[in-house]
């Protein structure tokens, strides 16, 4: 419950603030760090990447943000993903914590339709487990990953949203998490021509029009 809370509070933060970072944003460089992004550092306001803005909101674990890389790679024009790995060949995240981020596509004729979160631990097998959520809208639906298989993925989908909040908690375990990962799609959503939306509003001018003079004809 608390941890839902969380995001949906950073889910309000995040969209009250969606004017003012679009103005802000500067562009995501290959490699950042999570201190660039909640510290008042040059990403504080998030970074874009190409038509995509990236964001942290909330972040609360034992490796100190600076010592977290958040990396950046754009596999295709739709295809992208961002991976966050504290620095150092023995860095991991021993403890329980949270971390909540956002998508938002800048382009209107575009629209998220898939999210892939996969964790990875310190050694397979192990019982180190990562709840992530994902959502175009402010109540987020949540899937568990466990390490006791292998390091496992999560596959969230959306009939196409603009802006995708997600969030990761990890519970503990054994072996420590090493790494998470997401990677998301997008493609081209029609998007009516201003001429066509001229005509549309016409035609709904010219029906309340009619309806207005057949109800005064019945008095």
């Amino acid at each position: 419950m608390v941890k839902k809370l969380l995001f949906t509070a950073a889910a309000f933060g995040f969209a009250a603030t969606l004017g003012v970072q679009r103005a802000e944003a500067a562009a995501c460089a290959p490699v950042m760090t999570l201190n660039q992004f909640l510290t008042g550092g040059s990403a504080d306001a998030g970074c874009e990447l190409g038509d995509k803005r990236f964001d942290v909101q909330t972040y609360n674990g034992n490796v100190a943000a600076n010592l977290v890389d958040v990396g950046f790679t754009i596999i295709n024009a739709d295809q992208y993903s961002v991976l966050f790995d504290p620095q150092g060949t023995e860095a991991k995240w021993t403890t329980p914590f949270i971390m909540t981020w956002s998508w938002q596509v800048l382009d209107p004729t575009q629209r998220i339709i898939q999210a892939t979160d996969q964790m990875f631990a310190g050694a397979v097998g192990s019982n180190d487990v990562v709840e992530f959520c994902a959502s175009p809208v402010n109540i987020p639906v949540c899937q568990i990953a466990m390490n006791t298989a292998g390091n496992q993925t999560r596959v969230f989908t959306s009939a196409g949203a603009q802006t995708l909040l997600n969030s990761a908690q990890y519970a503990g375990g054994t072996n420590g998490l090493v790494t998470i990962e997401q990677a998301v799609l997008q493609q081209t959503v029609a998007v009516p021509e201003p001429g066509s939306l001229m005509l549309l509003g016409s035609a709904f001018l010219g029906w309340g029009v009619a309806l207005r003079r057949r109800v005064k004809a019945r008095r």
